[in-house]
């Protein structure tokens, strides 16, 4: 069912999608502009992906669900930013234009943990669905580490120099 509807939704917004960027008879001037506009289809395949792929009912929340995700979203916060910190304070620096307020920000965008964790989660607990699915469906609310980087940017009053 859900990779039905996986298909049928990609085939549409896919060509939705192409029909506006690419215009018949015209040719993209760069490879960076066709890969640019294929950013966001592309970004939305992966999301009903791990979404479909996930295969789990909303009803799968348990302790379990909180674990995986505070361990995601928390976890790779705090142990990108700390270890990160760390080597800036013995001499190697972080990337031009970008500080430390940028790096915490980079490592609650790192708390996304869709592919990899769900396929952890799989192997990890194979044969027990009673840990299985919870630890899959916290896997896909990591998705709400978007949001929260979204606010903590804005909070941090974080602004897209390059504009």
């Amino acid at each position: 069912m859900f990779y039905k509807l996986y298909i049928t939704t990609l085939n549409i917004l896919g060509n939705m999608t192409l029909n506006r960027i690419v215009k018949p008879h015209k040719t993209v001037k760069h490879d960076l502009d066709l890969e640019h506009n294929l950013k966001l289809p592309v970004d939305m395949g992966l999301f009903f992906f791990g979404f479909a792929n996930a295969g789990v009912e909303l009803s799968g929340i348990s302790n379990v669900t909180w674990i995986v995700l505070s361990s995601l979203i928390v976890g790779k916060t705090v142990g990108i930013f700390f270890f990160s910190w760390i080597g800036v304070k013995m001499g190697f620096p972080l990337p031009k234009g970008m500080g430390l307020s940028h790096l915490f920000v980079a490592g609650i965008i790192a708390g996304l943990g869709l592919t990899v964790a769900l396929f952890v989660a799989g192997e990890a607990f194979k044969g027990n669905s009673d840990l299985m699915d919870p630890a899959k469906m916290g896997a896909v609310m990591s998705a709400i580490a978007a949001l929260i980087a979204i606010l903590a940017g804005r909070a941090l009053g974080l602004k897209d120099k390059s504009t």
